[in-house]
């Protein structure tokens, strides 16, 4: 692993410490454990695509099996509607790091 992807990695373990700290309460009493699901990641405006592989990263944090499909490489054009990614994994992964790579996507 580089220092590029360790300081990466190091940021969001601590992200999702402080974010979700001992579990996201919502999402686990809702979602059944071990529940897959599918979802995509769509551009709501006009942008340049930065940190996919951050966001990526987030989501597998939280689920080892998570399986993403970039349709976008970082450095493209966003435009509205455009399907950045699609996700399949485990819902409640899913849900509980949604909020922390879609912050990443839109800071980077």
């Amino acid at each position: 692993m580089s220092t590029i992807e360790q300081a990466a990695a190091d940021i969001i373990r601590r992200a999702l410490e402080e974010d979700v700290g001992t579990g996201d309460v919502t999402t686990d009493s809702t979602v059944p454990e071990g529940q897959l699901a599918g979802a995509s990641i769509i551009a709501k405006q006009d942008g340049v695509l930065a940190g996919i592989t951050v966001a990526e990263a987030v989501f597998r944090a939280l689920d080892q099996s998570f399986a993403m499909t970039a349709h976008l490489v970082d450095g493209e054009i966003l435009t509205p509607g455009a399907t950045v990614a699609t996700l399949k994994g485990r819902s409640r992964a899913i849900l509980t790091a949604e909020r922390m790579a879609l912050y990443f996507l839109q800071r980077i």
